[in-house]
């Protein structure tokens, strides 16, 4: 219950963090309203993901559905124990409303059609994509051989019975000085998914969520203090 209780601060302190991103979004859309529409159509050739573009979204893809796999056994967890409790009943139904949130979106994002907004979501998460790997290869490059493992290992607590056998966990390789039971890894995409998929009007369609998300991944201001907690 340890875990949940650092959940919820991890969740009420992101909420603050939410609320800023509110008033920058808000900006955002109000200067967006300023400025014509260009309607020209985009360029095919421009639109081609590189190897390298392909692999990061991928990876941003990864991490995102294994941050929603995390959600889901936290709501399944606290149906389990804690029905009564009004704070965490009103936790799961964000989370849910989450959950059904990115679920839609993800769809949306990996259509054909959309290589230029993966793209974009590719180029924004790059910083974060070369901090994460630079962590890799500093410290578990024997023991991780690519990002998307990194990132499933920073997770493995959530991992399934088959997964626990044949891997151990060293929580010195993810990040364990952002918040006590939970990485800097954890933390990080719990933060992107969550104030990216904060119920709002002006954003619920899956082009404002795009939007916000590449706000979000661009605006790395916004999570360097998990940049800054992660020291070695």
């Amino acid at each position: 219950m340890n875990k949940n209780i650092n959940i919820l601060m991890l969740f009420i302190t992101l909420f603050l963090y939410g609320r800023n991103e509110d008033k920058n979004l808000d900006k955002l859309n109000n200067e967006s309203d300023k400025t014509p529409i260009n309607i020209t159509p985009t360029n095919p050739l421009k639109s081609i993901l590189t190897s390298k573009e392909k692999n990061i979204f991928d990876v941003l893809i990864y991490a995102l559905d294994t941050e929603k796999e995390r959600i889901l056994l936290e709501i399944e967890n606290i149906e389990k124990h804690r029905r009564d409790d009004k704070d965490y009943y009103e936790m799961n139904q964000e989370s849910k409303n989450k959950v059904n949130k990115y679920t839609k979106f993800r769809t949306w994002i990996l259509d054909n059609t959309r290589k230029q907004e993966q793209k974009e979501l590719s180029n924004a998460f790059s910083y974060t994509y070369n901090f994460i790997e630079n962590k890799r290869k500093k410290l578990a490059s024997n023991k991780h051989q690519n990002t998307k493992e990194y990132i499933q290992g920073a997770y493995y607590q959530y991992q399934n019975d088959e997964y626990k056998k044949e891997h151990t966990y060293n929580e010195d390789l993810y990040g364990n000085s952002c918040t006590r039971g939970t990485s800097c890894i954890e933390m990080l995409f719990f933060y992107i998914l969550h104030i990216s998929m904060i119920p709002k009007e002006y954003y619920d369609t899956n082009e404002e969520i795009f939007k916000k998300m590449k706000h979000v991944l661009q605006n790395k201001h916004d999570y360097q203090y998990l940049f800054e907690l992660w020291k070695y």
